[in-house]
């Protein structure tokens, strides 16, 4: 399983971006557990009322993604099925993640690049 820790995430307009790529095999499931920090040692506990999502798109200016998916805030599990990872082609694909806070604030504060791999 794909383990996430990253981002400092900054609530008063600055951004502080992290870059991570995903290697995955077409037609598999993205397993990912998703931990969000405040700092370096201080683990973000997301409220019930904030959203957390995954979103990839076949380039970053495209407005509709193609995979959209909430991470579970109960357990911080990201898991995209096999099905929607078979439907693309394989290659390069940017994502992120975000967050949205109870508030309306929107921090994304992962990106990088899904490369998706024939078996």
């Amino acid at each position: 399983m794909l383990k996430i820790i990253y981002n400092v995430i900054d609530r008063r307009g600055r951004t502080d971006f992290h870059f991570a790529d995903i290697w995955l095999t077409r037609g598999d499931t993205l397993l990912a557990s998703v931990t969000l920090a405040l700092t370096r040692a201080v683990e973000y506990v997301p409220s019930a009322e904030d959203e957390v999502k995954f979103v990839v798109k076949k380039r970053k200016r495209d407005t509709t993604p193609l995979i959209e998916q909430e991470i579970d805030l109960n357990t911080m599990m990201l898991e995209v099925d096999a099905d929607d990872t078979a439907s693309l082609r394989c290659g390069d694909y940017p994502y992120y993640i975000e967050i949205t806070y109870a508030d309306g604030v929107v921090d994304t504060f992962l990106q990088g690049t899904l490369h998706l791999m024939e078996k």
